[in-house]
Formats: C-alpha cells, sequence, structure tokens
C-alpha cells in the first residue's frame, strides 16, 4: 500500500524529482528527466529541482500524489485527506492524477471529508461515523440523511444579515467623513463592483451613541498618536477597549506593499467576516504573512482601531491586536495570538508563557499518544486553537485554511464559534480553498489577482461560478485539457494491470505484448 499521509515527515533538503523517486533507485539525472515529464502532463507548476523545505501544503499533497502514480509497486494507493487546502485547480490536478492510477489496474482509498468531492471521484462510498463504517455504494442521499440528523447545516441565509455592532458609533463630523461607497473609487486598484451595501452604514449600527465631548476627545486623542507614530518606532499597543466605541474599521489598510503585492486598500468593519480569494501566485498568500508580521511590508500604512500599528514581526502583529491561526502554527505563535491585543504593557512573552507551556503540554501529549497508538488526529488540534483564538478579545483574526482537516461537524461548530465572535465585534479574515464556505460564511470578498487587489465582491450575488474562474485563472490547465473530465468507470477486464514492480510499467488485461511505459 502506498501513502499520502495528512502530515508530511520529509526531508526538506530532497528535490520534487528525489521525492517522487525516492524509492526507485533512479539516477539523479533520470529522476529530473522524468519528472519534469509527469508535472507536465498532471499540469502541475513545479520545478523539478525544487526543495521540498520551500513547498506548500498543497504542493507537497499533488507531488506526493505523482509519486504514487510514478511507482507502480503499491497495489493500493491511500491518499489521507490529500485534498486538503487544495483550490479547484489543484483538485482537479489531483483528481486526474487519481483516475491515472485507477486506469493502471490499482486500487484507490480516497479519504476526504467533502461529499461532492467523494462523488465525483469514487465508485463507492464508505462512511465512519462514531466507530461504525457504513457502505453506501454510489448512494449519498444516506451520508446526507445521517449528516442532518447529527448536526444543523450552516446557510448563506444564516449569516444574510450581520447582528448589531454595538461597539460601532458615528464619527462625529458627518460632513467630513465620506460614506465607505464614495471613498472606494479613490482606490484606483480596487473596483467597486459589488460592495457589500451593508459596509456604507456601518458606522450607525449601535445600541447607544456617546456623547459628541467623548467623540472628539477620542478623535484628537487617536488621531494625535497616530501622526506621532513612524515606522521606525517601536510597536504601540492599542487600547482596543477604548477604540472599539470611536472607530467604525477595526482594520484600515492603505496602500500595502511587499513581496508579491503591490498597493492593497481596504478596510474591515468589526463584526465582519471577510474572505480572501485568489490563486496561489495571486499574492494573497503573501498579503496574510505581512498582515500577521511573518514578511514585513515594504510600505503602506495599517491602522486598528485608528491606530497606526507596525507589522515588522508576529510580536508586532500580536501587540496591534491581530490573532493569527493555520493548520502548522506553532504553539510559541498562536500563544502570542491568544493574548493579541491584551497586552497593556506590551511584554508579550510574559502574557503568553502559560498559554505557550499548556499547549505544547497538549502537543506533546498528542505525540505520545501517536506513539502509543500510531494514531493522529490533527482536526482535533485543529478545532482546540480555533476555539481557543475565537474565544479571545483579539480585535481582529485571521484565519488560514481553519477547515483544512476539519469534518463536517467541526465545520459547523466553528461557524458558530465564528458568528458568536462576530457578535462580540471581532473581525474576521478568512483565506479558505473551500468555494462553499468562502461564499456562505463572509460578508465580501477580497479578489487578488497577479499581485494586486483587484476586486471587492458582495458575498449576498457573487457566484460560485465566478470564484471558480479566479481559482483556475478561467479554466482548466491547457496541459491535460481532456484529463479533468471523469471518464465513465471501466470494468475490471478493461482495465489495465501491474504487471511488474518499477516506474508505471503496465500491460493491457489479457495481453501478451512486451511491457510498454505508461509515460
Amino acid at each position: 500500500m502506498g501513502l499520502v499521509a495528512q502530515k508530511f515527515r520529509l526531508d526538506p533538503g530532497l528535490t520534487v524529482a528525489g521525492l517522487i523517486h525516492r524509492e526507485t533507485g533512479e539516477p539523479t539525472w533520470r529522476a529530473e528527466q522524468q519528472t519534469r515529464a509527469l508535472l507536465a502532463k498532471s499540469g502541475v507548476e513545479l520545478s523539478e529541482r525544487a526543495r521540498v523545505g520551500g513547498l506548500t501544503r498543497p504542493e507537497l499533497a499533488l507531488a506526493e500524489s505523482i509519486r504514487l502514480w510514478a511507482d507502480g509497486t503499491a497495489d493500493v494507493a491511500l491518499l489521507d485527506e490529500a485534498s486538503a487546502m487544495l483550490n479547484m485547480k489543484e483538485l482537479s490536478q489531483l483528481h486526474w492524477i487519481v483516475d491515472q492510477i485507477r486506469d493502471q489496474g490499482r486500487g484507490v482509498v480516497y479519504v476526504s471529508n467533502r461529499l461532492g468531492e467523494i462523488q465525483q471521484v469514487a465508485d463507492r462510498m464508505l462512511m465512519l461515523r462514531d466507530g461504525v463504517l457504513h457502505d453506501m455504494g454510489d448512494d449519498s442521499s444516506q451520508y446526507e440523511e445521517m449528516l442532518s440528523s447529527g448536526t444543523k447545516r450552516h446557510t448563506h441565509s444564516a449569516i444574510a444579515t450581520p447582528p448589531p455592532r454595538v461597539h460601532v458609533a458615528a464619527m462625529p463630523t458627518p460632513a467630513s467623513q465620506p460614506e465607505v461607497a464614495e471613498a472606494q473609487p479613490a482606490r484606483a486598484e480596487v473596483t467597486t463592483e459589488e460592495i457589500d451595501p451593508r459596509l456604507q452604514d456601518a458606522a450607525s449600527r449601535a445600541e447607544s451613541e456617546p456623547s459628541q465631548t467623548d467623540l472628539a476627545d477620542a478623535t484628537t486623542s487617536a488621531a494625535g498618536e497616530a501622526n506621532s507614530q513612524s515606522a521606525a518606532t517601536q510597536p504601540q499597543v492599542v487600547d482596543n477597549a477604548t477604540a472599539k466605541r470611536y472607530w467604525k474599521e477595526a482594520l484600515d489598510v492603505k496602500g500595502l506593499s511587499c513581496a508579491g503585492v503591490s498597493e492593497a486598500t481596504f478596510s474591515v468593519a468589526p463584526g465582519q467576516i471577510v474572505g480572501l480569494l485568489g490563486e496561489r501566485k495571486s499574492g494573497m498568500h503573501e498579503f496574510i504573512q505581512a498582515l500577521t508580521g511573518r514578511m514585513p511590508p515594504k510600505h503602506g500604512v495599517v491602522e486598528v482601531f485608528g491606530r497606526r500599528v507596525s507589522l515588522a514581526s508576529t510580536d508586532d502583529a500580536a501587540l496591534a491586536g491581530i490573532g493569527w491561526y493555520e493548520p502548522d502554527v506553532t504553539p510559541e505563535l498562536i500563544g502570542k495570538s491568544l493574548v493579541a491585543g491584551q497586552v497593556p504593557d506590551g511584554n508579550l512573552a510574559q502574557a503568553s508563557e502559560p498559554y505557550v507551556a499548556a499547549l505544547q503540554a497538549l502537543d506533546s501529549a498528542d505525540e505520545t499518544f501517536v506513539e502509543l497508538f500510531g494514531l493522529q488526529s490533527p482536526g482535533e488540534r485543529a478545532s482546540r486553537l480555533l476555539s481557543l483564538l475565537l474565544l479571545t478579545e483579539a480585535p481582529i483574526a485571521v484565519l488560514e485554511e481553519p477547515t483544512a482537516s476539519l469534518d463536517q461537524k467541526a465545520r459547523d461548530q466553528l461557524f458558530q464559534e465564528m458568528c458568536a465572535a462576530r457578535e462580540r465585534g471581532m473581525a474576521i479574515l478568512v483565506l479558505t480553498s473551500e468555494v462553499e464556505e468562502l461564499i456562505s460564511w463572509t460578508d465580501r470578498i477580497l479578489v487578488f489577482e497577479s499581485g494586486r487587489l483587484t476586486n471587492i465582491w458582495d458575498s449576498n450575488t457573487v457566484t460560485s461560478v465566478r470564484v471558480n474562474e479566479v481559482l483556475t485563472g478561467g479554466g482548466v490547465p491547457p496541459s491535460a485539457p481532456q484529463s479533468m473530465t471523469r471518464t465513465p468507470t471501466q470494468s475490471a477486464e478493461d482495465r489495465p494491470k501491474v504487471t511488474n514492480a518499477g516506474l508505471g510499467w503496465i500491460t493491457s488485461a489479457g495481453s501478451s505484448s512486451e511491457p510498454q511505459n505508461s509515460q
């Protein structure tokens, strides 16, 4: 049995060619030549000489899947959540590779939490729930009935109208404070197509209005502090409890540029959930890294509740009030996020120390469990960290691929926790490869293309077709146009058989001809 595991434990010094041929003993020159052909045929945009340590998780999953396709020694290929974090284009490439393995006469066990994906790629469906394995054949209705009986699925209507923003109040000088919809055209790189109309009156959603004197004092004070602070100064701790009362934008980004992104400008109100959309090379991921202090911006202004903040490091981002999650986040980094915006003395290390120690102990317990029982559950760790982050008082949370390893029940729970956090005024940015979640969980979607923020869409009116066009670059990879459409299942008699161990050598069933290289 060949395996693509959920958690990769690979030598970061390996090249892609070395990874794919690590069990074949092929000389380097031949491995590179064959890898180049395999990558081109599958449409995966990787260099055969790229180092494993520099690859993203989706790129590793595709490279490992190609390894199973190229090495015909395994009778069964087990892909354990290989599709987690893949966008639509990458998912099409993965399904094409799976079809190649099937057509070699080998079995495939394809593990996924996405019903639609299973329906596209599988001949039979098995569902494991509460320790019981259910064989559903090709009938997905049983799955849907079982799912609906145990959890309540989210719908877009559930968040069509955001809850009242009790932290937001109108600014004291309406005449000099233009509406957001009017201000958008001044942002050259962002069009106003489908801007969420609810953003226009975000400042008016409040249960009570503070006095004009209080507003004026707060505005003057915040403006003075913002003007006195430069990029070279030490990061300042934001008094979020006070700021939430007066500023209608929790996060205001103006002309932010970093490696891969140029002049991004947008804002997020308290209690809004904003999604991010783009291809791998669109600049979207680099922008998230800049916003969380992992890739310091080259220039631009970032304000949290009206106060300019520095993002030169992850410590700066946490002090500014930006919490952050991604599937492989370390206890040290998530510990800082759990106290984001809640360290008035600026001593982030001391404030996060108890959380880091507890998270390290939990990770150690998980590793011990794996050693004893040979099992691991990345989804449980993800649910734990996401729940903790969304329960904090951080004013801003950035979630990268939060549902990558979650089953449907855990996803529904996460959505409810996000709704509870937004009701408290938390602004949430979500980067997800799940089109349904991107549309139904968010209020607006930021669209990144070719290193620029090109559009801001209203999630209530955007369609999955438009989202998929962005994710696939307008279509399927040109290298294998006919392969991205699933062909009818072949019978056992018609499928080719693997006849000898090696690099994809096969002969047709019942044929006595010499082996032919499948490439």
